[in-house]
């Protein structure tokens, strides 16, 4: 997996792609909900990902917020996984972004809040 892990590596981008090619899922029906995550005012990023966003994604001037630390930047994990579904076909009102931060919201699980031997959190895909 690159630096800033499935969003860099476009997870949703092959998603859809399989659910086009596999399973002849038109992109303009599909429904996405981009769940809690690290929100963009605290997912501080150094430099081996600022990298890969700008080498990977299109739009990483929109994704990328300077950060006061040196090398460091704060990245929208939210907007950029929303460009992603947008640029493969997805509409606009068939995508929601939940806004909730798996760092700041002691609700969820955060390996960046509490290191790597915490909880995981799970996704689903259903075809009709």
């Amino acid at each position: 997996m690159p630096a800033g892990g499935g969003t860099v590596g476009k997870i949703v981008s092959e998603t859809v792609t399989i659910l086009r090619d596999q399973f002849q899922v038109d992109p303009k029906n599909i429904l996405a909900g981009i769940g809690p995550s690290a929100s963009p005012e605290v997912y501080e990023v150094g430099e081996e990902v600022i990298s890969e966003v700008k080498l990977k994604l299109k739009s990483y001037d929109r994704l990328l917020i300077d950060s006061s630390a040196k090398g460091k930047a704060y990245f929208d994990l939210w907007k950029a996984n929303k460009l992603l579904l947008l640029s493969n076909g997805l509409i606009e009102q068939n995508i929601e972004i939940m806004e909730q931060c798996s760092i700041q919201n002691n609700i969820f699980y955060s390996a960046r809040r509490e290191g790597s031997e915490t909880g995981r959190m799970v996704s689903g895909i259903m075809i009709q």
